[in-house]
């Protein structure tokens, strides 16, 4: 069920990141004033946008000095940004598959981390982002290090 719309001759719509790939989704357009007026679109496909979300900071390899202040940086598509459903991101430390820390942030494409100096030093740190309202719509940065 979808909310009335201006009759504009387009409506944009959020898909949810975790919507079941498809080939068969349509639309159906009703007037609101007389559900006999309807029209149903041609079978569409729905598939996962790899390109929606992208961590580019940190770089493989990198190593983040315990009391440091770094940048954890990402590419997000004009859809997502665009997306009202998808204002805010989720920027979670990760490390052995347990989530550290975590902080939600606008979509912007940029988070100031401290490097707190109670994190272990070793390797086998990353980042996930993922959006606050969908978090199937998620990307993770490749592995670094936090050295003393």
């Amino acid at each position: 069920s979808w909310p009335d719309v201006p009759n504009t001759g387009s409506h944009e719509v959020y898909v949810p990141g975790s919507t079941a790939p498809s080939s068969s989704y349509e639309v159906r357009v009703t007037c609101s004033g007389d559900e006999a007026l309807e029209a149903l679109s041609g079978a569409f496909q729905i598939a996962p946008d790899a390109q929606a979300l992208a961590v580019t900071r940190p770089r493989e390899g990198s190593e983040w000095a315990q009391g440091s202040v770094e940048l954890v940086d990402w590419d997000a598509s004009e859809a997502l940004r665009k997306s009202a459903s998808c204002a805010h991101l989720d920027v979670m430390l990760m490390r052995g598959g347990l989530a550290l820390s975590s902080a939600r942030t606008p979509v912007s494409g940029r988070y100031h981390f401290y490097v707190n100096g109670s994190l272990a030093p070793g390797p086998g740190y990353r980042f996930e982002v993922a959006c606050a309202a969908d978090p199937a719509v998620r990307a993770e940065s490749p592995l670094f290090d936090v050295t003393p």
